[in-house]
Order: C-alpha cells, then sequence, then structure tokens
C-alpha cells in the first residue's frame, strides 16, 4: 500500500484494500487480482498481482508476483474505445448492413436492414442463410463461394418471402436493392461475410420514366 495511490479504481482506500487481499491470500489460499501501484515518482500503473502464503524457516510469509500490465489495459482501452465508435458507425448507418459467420449464417443486422427487409423482432432473421436467399441470383452465390467480392443490382420480391416463409416482414411487392457482398478471409479461409444493401427502387424508376420521356421525345 506504500507503494499504491490513496485509493484504487473502485473508490476504496488502498491500505483498507491491500489488507483484505492480503487476508484473503493467507486464510483462503493463492489470491489473484488486479492492483493499481505507483513508483517512487509516483507514476501510477497497473500491475497483476499474485499473493501467496508460504512457510519460511518456520515462520508464514507472503510472497508476492506483481508484473506490470500498463500496456495490456491501455490496449483494453483502446479496443473498448474502437468498439464503441464501430458500434456507434455501425448502428446509425442509413445503409442496411449484415454480418454472417464462415458458414453463411446471419449473426448481425443493424437498424436500418431491419428497417429495409421490414423485420421487427432481430430474431426473425438471427441465422438466415445467405446461400439459400433466393433474392440473390445463383451466379453471385457461386462467385461468393470462390471468395470473391460481387456486387450487383437485382429484384428483391417480398411476396417469395411470405411465400417460402423465410421471415415475418411487413414489406410487400418488388423493390430494387444494390447489393455489395464482401467475403472476409484470413489466409485461405473464409471467416465470414459482410452485405451493405441499399433500396434503388425509386431511382431505377426515376432512370426508366427518363428513358421513356427520351424515346417519346425522339419519335
Amino acid at each position: 500500500a506504500d507503494l499504491s495511490p490513496a485509493n484504487q479504481p473502485c473508490g476504496t482506500d488502498s491500505v483498507v484494500l491491500a489488507n483484505q487481499q492480503i487476508a484473503t491470500a493467507m486464510n483462503a489460499g493463492p489470491n489473484h487480482f488486479e492492483w493499481v501501484h505507483q513508483t517512487v515518482d509516483g507514476i501510477e500503473f497497473y500491475a497483476d498481482v499474485l499473493l501467496h502464503a508460504i512457510e519460511l524457516d518456520g515462520k508464514q510469509c507472503l510472497q508476492a508476483v506483481v508484473r506490470d500490465i500498463t500496456k495490456r489495459k491501455q490496449a483494453e482501452v483502446e479496443l473498448n474505445e474502437n468498439e464503441e465508435r464501430y458500434n456507434a458507425i455501425f448502428d446509425q448507418s442509413p445503409i442496411a448492413i449484415e454480418f454472417y459467420n464462415s458458414d453463411g449464417s446471419l449473426i448481425h443486422a443493424n437498424r436500418a436492414c431491419m428497417d429495409l427487409f421490414g423485420v421487427v423482432n432481430v430474431n426473425e432473421i438471427s441465422g438466415f442463410k445467405l446461400f439459400e436467399d433466393p433474392n440473390i441470383p445463383s451466379a453471385m452465390k457461386a462467385k461468393l463461394l470462390k471468395r470473391e467480392r460481387v456486387s450487383f443490382e437485382a429484384e428483391f420480391d417480398f411476396e417469395i418471402v411470405k411465400k417460402m416463409k423465410l421471415y415475418q416482414t411487413t414489406c410487400s411487392g418488388i423493390n430494387t436493392l444494390d447489393w455489395s457482398i464482401t467475403p472476409l478471409t484470413n489466409g485461405d479461409l473464409v471467416i465470414g461475410y459482410i452485405m451493405q444493401i441499399q433500396d434503388v427502387t425509386e431511382r431505377k424508376d426515376n432512370d426508366l420514366k427518363l428513358e421513356q420521356e427520351r424515346q417519346r421525345l425522339t419519335n
């Protein structure tokens, strides 16, 4: 406790908590925990501590093994911060995003995806099979199996979804979707797939109207 700040991160007085940790090691057996120490210059650092009661020359003693884990703790903080930023981007993205595992089973989908496909309960699509989706062309599936990234536009028929009872949806009719599916690899192994989808029905309808108007004016 003399080489510790006044209080530990939990708010407990370092002397009080140190005595508790020592008592645990002496009475209950080896005690393994994390601790914030400080150098003689007052610089704090995270430590991994193992206290072990031993007998030495007929006297009960306490062996302490202390490892500086500051770098590991810093890496954990950075990882958590990156994960929070990623989750914010993922959840707030206006583009529908889906993650599949190596077998092509859906494991995660954002809010935009649920809105796009008319899904109220995310459990309805959990485990959905990418390679069994009738709305994805067979040629695209074949490329994915070859670990090729695919981008395409295709019609998505919600009536097929309902007829085959793939999942519950509030949508109906046929929309035109823009798909981008990327295999995620680690060396030669496919570890998953990420899919990004946008509804381009309105754009396609406008393109068709412009083309029809162009032909009318030409004629």
